[in-house]
């Protein structure tokens, strides 16, 4: 399947290259069983923008790890959507600092945030128990996957 995944903003050191992050997104919409017809941008960005955004947007203080917008809205998981359907806000600073926090690497840190930024554009809500632990395992089924090259 074909997907149309722009990808902005600097990649840095400890980055994923832009063919493995547009992998995440493309298992996920696939595994989601999104047609190929879908478009959404990547934005990766330091702290103080996506605290910009964070503040304007979702009215919460300082940086957060990853924002998406949605051009469906909140709802019930949209799987036939068609054209394009958002995008997604990441903090290449907060993955570095999470990956020290966690034990991981900057790398796998913002391949986790494109997951669930996707995830998100789909319909999913992680502000409640249930929505999270659904999400939790999808995002863990994504990152399995593209771990093990399939």
């Amino acid at each position: 399947m074909r997907y149309k995944i722009n990808i902005m903003g600097g990649s840095g050191a400890g980055c994923p290259k832009e063919k493995e992050l547009k992998k995440a997104v493309r298992e996920t919409l696939r595994l989601e069983g999104v047609g190929d017809s879908v478009e959404l941008s990547i934005l990766l960005m330091d702290d103080k923008k996506i605290g910009r955004l964070n503040r304007r947007y979702l009215n919460r203080s300082g940086p957060t790890d990853v924002i998406s917008f949605g051009v469906a809205g909140n709802g019930p998981v949209i799987r036939k959507l068609k054209g394009y359907i958002g995008d997604i806000a990441i903090s290449t600073d907060t993955a570095r600092r999470n990956a020290g926090l966690f034990g991981t690497t900057k790398k796998s840190e913002i391949l986790l945030y494109a997951v669930h930024g996707t995830l998100h554009l789909l319909g999913y809500d992680d502000g409640i128990k249930k929505g999270k632990q659904a999400m939790d395992r999808k995002q863990d089924k994504v990152i399995e996957r593209i771990c093990r090259g399939n």
